[in-house]
């Protein structure tokens, strides 16, 4: 569950470098054509560069969290867990329904539980900015490249298989290997190696392992699992912002560098004219929208038709602010 939970980056870095995967990235609506920003006034140059940002990310965004509703709603095992109980092992303490506690207890059991699946997922954000910042860069794309494998071959592996237990439909173990062996393989090589590869299979093979860990997350117990969007929240926010946030420290890092980490940023053209103007999204927060959606999903249409309405909106706000800090800045809070 946490190979891709370290994956929460800030909303959002903008390249303008004619297409150069190893030129440094700047903050949206700054111009590195032109070193700095032309003017530090709100004006309508950045409030239309903030409405393409919209319309480049609206797409996928809202894709990813459209496939994560229909896969968590539809996609069950028989005991309707879905899988849920290879999850039991980043929560202490139980709060279903059968553990016979009050509502406020239930409460702080879940509290706890959401508290120590962050700090896990703190620890390991930690961790990939010192091996980035002492630059163990084979150790480290080693190590997201064997997660992202073992996630889409392994997990989507579970999905499709559930999906033909529901359907019933036969197939044998061979052909079900190999499928789940080569969707894995070109995977990895899509999002971590790129060249010569469409940036839409790329984009792809990301909304999918967005929607596989929206699926997975999406099976923690009713609490614990409200109480972990709500804590991870605030932790986008502290990690972003904070002088010592970890997010904060690996964005630095890489504009510094120039040496962008495949896997972790969700790319999309802004103008047609200009292949090298490009907007970032965290992968994280593909995974945060669809499991928000998915699980209002589950309670009916109209609760996750706020969720969708409330996220783009948020989304929204976060561009205009962003063109006016002009620095990356947390979306998950505004969402």
């Amino acid at each position: 569950m946490d190979e891709h939970m370290e994956e929460r980056q800030p909303l959002l870095v903008d390249r303008k470098d004619g297409g150069d995967p190893y030129a440094p990235m700047t903050p949206l609506g700054v111009d590195k054509r032109h070193g700095e920003p032309e003017d530090d006034s709100f004006g309508i140059h950045e409030l239309v560069y903030a409405a393409n940002s919209f319309c480049a990310v609206l797409k996928p965004v809202s894709l990813t969290m459209l496939l994560a509703s229909v896969v968590v709603v539809y996609i069950r095992s028989e005991e309707g867990d879905g899988g849920g109980q290879s999850l039991d092992q980043y929560t202490i303490y139980d709060e279903s329904d059968e553990s016979g506690d009050t509502t406020s207890v239930r409460l702080g059991k879940s509290m706890v539980n959401a508290l120590i699946i962050v700090c896990g997922l703190a620890a390991a954000t930690f961790c990939i900015v010192c091996l980035y910042k002492y630059r163990f860069m084979k150790l480290l794309i080693g190590y997201m490249m064997l997660s992202s494998c073992i996630l889409l071959g392994m997990m989507g592996g579970l999905v499709w298989w559930t999906l033909l237990e529901a359907w019933q439909v036969p197939l044998d173990c061979v052909t079900f290997l190999l499928v789940c062996y080569n969707f894995a393989v070109v995977g990895v090589v899509a999002i971590f190696y790129q060249k010569g590869i469409p940036m839409v299979i790329t984009q792809s093979y990301l909304v999918c392992t967005s929607v596989l860990m929206a699926w997975q997350l999406s099976k923690f117990e009713e609490w614990t699992g409200w109480c972990l969007l709500v804590v991870l929240a605030l932790y986008d926010l502290c990690a972003v912002l904070t002088p010592c946030g970890p997010l904060k420290a690996l964005v630095n890092l890489i504009q510094e560098r120039g040496e962008p980490m495949p896997g972790l940023l969700y790319e999309a053209e802004i103008s047609a004219e200009d292949p090298g103007e490009r907007i970032k999204l965290g992968l994280g927060d593909f995974v945060f929208y669809s499991v928000l959606v998915s699980k209002a999903a589950i309670y009916g249409f109209s609760a996750s038709a706020i969720c969708y309405l409330v996220i783009i909106s948020g989304l929204g706000a976060t561009l205009v602010l962003l063109s006016v800090f002009q620095t990356a800045l947390p979306a998950l809070p505004i969402s």
